[in-house]
């Protein structure tokens, strides 16, 4: 579970670190919503993110799928 864990966080902060966001929080979507539960597969990593846009200056909070 640790090796889960450290390999979504580096996703995550990999793609906010490109996108010019930081991470308010991070954690992985047990109960996706439903289009997401179809659409992924059993291997790809789903998690809940809420985030600090630097460009807009808003916090946002959505769904990463990797």
């Amino acid at each position: 579970m640790r090796a889960h864990n450290a390999r979504r966080d580096a996703m995550a902060a990999g793609w906010a670190a490109q996108n010019n966001y930081e991470i308010l929080e991070a954690k992985s979507g047990w109960f996706p919503p439903l289009g997401l539960m179809w659409s992924t597969s059993k291997y790809q990593v789903v998690v809940r993110v809420l985030i600090y846009d630097r460009a807009a200056h808003t916090i946002r909070d959505g769904w990463l799928i990797f």
